[in-house]
């Protein structure tokens, strides 16, 4: 195997990444588990760094475990390209981070000392397990559970009018946050509810391998993990380090399974999770297609309704697939859009390290909101932001707005 150049590129964005750490462990005085500048950057380096390593370690060379980008077939010099992107979008980040944490509060939300109002614990409840109840009907009026795939499925609620659409896109917001204020609560009076807490987790896993869907397992047991270590004990970095690689290694198996029940290398789950983000990237820098207006600012309409827009509001994911993959789209599948396709559709390096300055910028703004006087629901709106912001890589960079 030949010495490739681009190996340089990333042992530097390692080593960025590394001082971050240390930058992030400095604030927080512990692994900073519950930081989202510290998980952002740790989201961008796995998007931006595990296809090159695929790569690297497969002889220079895409293969079959790449999907998408084995087709692709991209050269050096545009491997080496996506590389300067993660490595400005870093630089921009921690440059605007670190600015304003030296001029203003550093907000590292510790955990509220006020534990969740019995009142709110009630409703939390209620909504919880009314939801469960509605998802139940739902589904079978939509004749949901008649799909034999996760495709299929997507597909079903694609076909939805629109209005259903943004009624079950709501509700699963506030499954989500309730979910994470009743493990909050859990946790605050741990370990007296220790055994319904194994009984839940012991549902996703059964529910994850009916339903194929992976993330909500994986985020769930991310946001215990981050309950533990803030409320309960401090884990050690060790640990830490092993749970999150378990995870991970746990996340891209299952991918590869879920497709045919056979762990088989060759089926399109595989690596696609980051290949995916990769090949987008590509896929945009090879064409000539410019993304509209509407579609390249969407981040920041998306939460209007689209009834009150004088336009067609559409996601550059969706953009995304009816420009390449129209067929893919139609039976039910998704392919992300991820920050280095935005970039590729914009002005570049410039652009990469303008849009991590940015985010750092609003992000801050939104943690020091969340954590100025630290009511009942700092803690798990912190945790819920933590949960979602890899969609700022996988998706949109701004999504989290």
């Amino acid at each position: 195997m030949r010495f490739d150049y681009n190996l340089i590129l990333v042992l530097l964005i390692w080593l960025l990444f590394y001082i971050s750490y240390k930058y992030f462990y400095a604030k927080a005085k512990t692994f900073p588990i519950n930081d989202v500048g510290f998980i952002w950057i740790f989201t961008l380096i796995l998007y931006g760094t595990i296809p090159y390593m695929s790569w690297y370690l497969q002889g220079q060379k895409f293969s079959i475990l790449n999907q998408r980008l084995f087709f692709l077939d991209p050269e050096v010099e545009n491997i080496r390209y996506i590389l300067y992107l993660v490595l400005a979008c870093m630089i921009g980040f921690m440059v605007i981070h670190s600015f304003l944490s030296n001029y203003f509060a550093y907000f590292n939300l510790k955990e509220s000392k006020k534990k969740t109002p019995q009142p709110i614990l009630f409703l939390s409840i209620l909504i919880f397990v009314s939801i469960i109840i509605f998802e139940s009907i739902f589904s079978g009026l939509i004749n949901l559970e008649s799909a034999s795939t996760r495709s299929e499925s997507y597909a079903i609620m694609n076909a939805l009018p629109t209005g259903f659409r943004q009624v079950f896109r709501f509700i699963s917001i506030f499954k989500n946050f309730t979910t994470i204020v009743l493990t909050v609560y859990i946790f605050q009076t741990w370990p007296r509810f220790k055994s319904i807490l194994i009984f839940y987790i012991i549902y996703l896993v059964y529910f994850t391998f009916i339903s194929g869907g992976r993330a909500n397992l994986l985020l769930f047991l991310f946001s215990t993990l981050i309950c533990y270590h803030v409320i309960v004990e401090k884990i050690k970095t060790r640990n830490i380090i092993l749970f999150g690689f378990g995870g991970l290694t746990g996340f891209v198996l299952f991918g590869i399974f879920r497709q045919n029940n056979i762990l088989d290398m060759s089926q399109l789950g595989g690596f696609g999770e980051f290949s995916n983000i990769w090949a987008n990237a590509f896929k945009v820098q090879k064409s000539n297609e410019l993304m509209p207006f509407s579609v390249r600012f969407n981040d920041f309409f998306s939460y209007v309704p689209s009834q009150f827009l004088w336009f067609n509001k559409e996601s550059p994911s969706i953009w995304f697939l009816k420009t390449f993959y129209p067929g893919y789209i139609e039976a039910g599948h998704g392919l992300g859009f991820g920050i280095f396709a935005e970039i590729m559709s914009g002005y570049g390096i410039l652009e990469a390290f303008i849009r991590g300055g940015l985010i750092a910028f609003f992000m801050f703004l939104i943690m020091k909101a969340i954590a100025r006087d630290n009511y009942w629901w700092s803690f798990p709106l912190n945790i819920f932001l933590v949960l979602n912001i890899f969609q700022s890589i996988r998706d949109t960079s701004f999504r989290f707005i």
